[in-house]
Parts: C-alpha cells; sequence; structure tokens
C-alpha cells in the first residue's frame, strides 16, 4: 500500500516544488487539511483523525492529527473552511492546573484567545469559536461537534485506497437510463489526482455497441472548452453486463493530475441515474467518429447530479494499480 515512486518521479519531473493533498483535503503552505462534517467528541474526532492513513514519496506512511495553529494566517484558513461552526482544534490540557498543548506535538507558539478565555477550569479543550470568529474558546471534550484533521503534504501523497487499487466512487451496475446516440461526455468536476497512464476501463455496457473512451484537459480559463489528451477505442461487447478493457501498452493514455475522463458513443453505451451533485458536460452531433487526440471541443452544455458507471484505472508503466478514478 505504498505510493509508487516512479511515478511520484515522473509527476514532479515537471514540478519539482509542488506539492499535493489527497481528495477532498485542502492544500495550505505545506500542509494538508480536511474540515469533518461528522460531529464527535473530542478524543473521538482524533481518533477518526489518526485512523486516516497517507502513502507520501518514498514509500513514507503518515496518518493525521486534529489541527494544530502556528500562525494568524493558518488561523484564518481554518476558519475558512466552516465559518459559520464551531468546531474542535487539536489543542487540549489533561486538566485545570496544566497548560494548554498541541495533540501532534508540536510547540504551541501561537494562541488566538477570545477575550477572557479559556474561562472555564473544567473544560480542557479549544475550539474555533464562530461566535467570535478567528479567535478561540475553550470547551468540554465531551460535546459533539465538526473538527479540522491536518497532515503534512508530500510530492505524491495519497490516502490509502487511492494509492492500493481500492475502488472508491461509483459502484459498476445497471443505471437504468441510456444516454441519447451521438454524444460526447466529460465530468470536469471528477479529476485524476496522481499522473500515470491508463491501464483498464471498467464500465457496464448496455448495449453491444463500441463506444470511444476519452481523457479531457480542461483550457485554462475556459468552462466549456476541454483539449482530448487520449482516446482508447473500445470494441463492441456483450449487453447488459460489466465490461473490463485492458488498455494494450502502446495505445495507454498519459494522464496529469487535473486531467478528467469522458467518452463518446455512436450508440448509447453507458447508462446514468439522477443522483448526487456530479456535474457533467455534454455536447451532441456528429463528433463521435471524428473525434482526434489534441482536438479542442466546446462541450456547452451542462447538467447536474447524474451517476454514470464508467470506471479508469491509472498504473505505472508495469501496469501495477495507483488509484481508480470514477
Amino acid at each position: 500500500m505504498r505510493c509508487l515512486v516512479a511515478v511520484c518521479l515522473a509527476l514532479f519531473t515537471l514540478e519539482v516544488s509542488s506539492l499535493r493533498c489527497p481528495t477532498n483535503w485542502k492544500l495550505f503552505e505545506n500542509n494538508c487539511y480536511m474540515y469533518s462534517t461528522q460531529e464527535k467528541t473530542f478524543w473521538d474526532a482524533s481518533e477518526y483523525c489518526q485512523a486516516q492513513q497517507f502513502t507520501a514519496s518514498e514509500g513514507i506512511e503518515s496518518s493525521s492529527e486534529l489541527t494544530s495553529v502556528h500562525s494568524s494566517s493558518e488561523n484564518a484558513f481554518l476558519f475558512s473552511l466552516e465559518p459559520s461552526k464551531t468546531f474542535y482544534i487539536g489543542m487540549y490540557r489533561e486538566s485545570k492546573n496544566d497548560d494548554f498543548k498541541w495533540l501532534d506535538g508540536t510547540k504551541k507558539d501561537y494562541v488566538s484567545w477570545a477575550p477572557n478565555q479559556p474561562d472555564s477550569n473544567s473544560q480542557h479543550v479549544a475550539v474555533m469559536w464562530d461566535y467570535t470568529k478567528t479567535l478561540w474558546d475553550n470547551q468540554a471534550d465531551t460535546t459533539s461537534l465538526s473538527f479540522v484533521c491536518k497532515t503534512g503534504a508530500d510530492k505524491c501523497l495519497q490516502s490509502v485506497g487511492e494509492g492500493n487499487g481500492c475502488r472508491r466512487g461509483w459502484p459498476i451496475k445497471d443505471r437504468g437510463n441510456p444516454d441519447s446516440s451521438g454524444w460526447t461526455m466529460v465530468s470536469p468536476d471528477q479529476k485524476f489526482s496522481c499522473s500515470g497512464q491508463v491501464t483498464k476501463w471498467t464500465y457496464y455496457s448496455k448495449s453491444t455497441a463500441s463506444f470511444r473512451a476519452i481523457v479531457f484537459r480542461q483550457i485554462d480559463g475556459s468552462e466549456t472548452e476541454f483539449k482530448i489528451i487520449g482516446i482508447n477505442d473500445i470494441p463492441s461487447s456483450k449487453s447488459d453486463t460489466e465490461v473490463t478493457y485492458i488498455v494494450p501498452e502502446s495505445e495507454r493514455i498519459t494522464v496529469e493530475p487535473g486531467d478528467v475522463i469522458g467518452w463518446s458513443f455512436g450508440e448509447s453505451v453507458i447508462t446514468y441515474n439522477i443522483a448526487g451533485d456530479v456535474k457533467v458536460r455534454w455536447v451532441g452531433g456528429s463528433l463521435y467518429a471524428g473525434l482526434t487526440t489534441g482536438q479542442t471541443i466546446d462541450i456547452n452544455t451542462g447538467v447536474d447530479g447524474r451517476e454514470y458507471s464508467i470506471e479508469a484505472q491509472v498504473g505505472d508503466e508495469n501496469g501495477r494499480k495507483l488509484f481508480f478514478f470514477k
């Protein structure tokens, strides 16, 4: 369950200094943060953060902890994650006679207590207090609140489950609603989070028709223009079944973080259901056969709340699993 060094090196040959965070985590300076809407007691929240496991470059393994705070800018960033709620940060004390300290063991070199806080001898943990904006209050550790986890960023940081071939996202199944023939689709909110080559496509086939699996790259500054990075022509298969297509080595598409998957078909193959908040863009017409790698197209119509049964697996040059995108 380790991040593959070959892929990390491929990613950072272009930009050695870049850092990244796992999916759903936010980068600030040299750290990654995840605001959890789940409400837990202080120590349950700490346990939850510690249970988040990551792999990084050189195979380093790590976890997270309730966030520490070391500057006014970091404090303001944390407040911006959820300015309308009080949430736990990782400061605590053992008893009323002890000093407050950080769960992650880092030095207490910054505090932002509200006036007259801490004010209770029985409240031994700290919260970001929505009432006073970026200032802190002390709280009982038995109160259920949302919270923020923190871990150090890395050039190839990813959650265990992104990096070990575990599936995530939409299950592959018949979703009932076939798209109209001749559409070209892209889901710009669903982005690859690591670099490598697409070694396998999996989808639920509703018909025996062939279709084209595509990797797009969004043009900077445009919501509707996408460049085609690569196309895999997937031959006809059985209908009403899950299909796996192993991409020949010579046809594998090299992807970068931020690239997105799409597809195009002359006859409807993949089905969808109405659910969730996934944004999908599409364009109709006779593009299917004429699409080429390097082409830029305007995918100009958007819909919300569709889930599709299609998945791309990215691996290194030996086809080892890195993560799944759905």
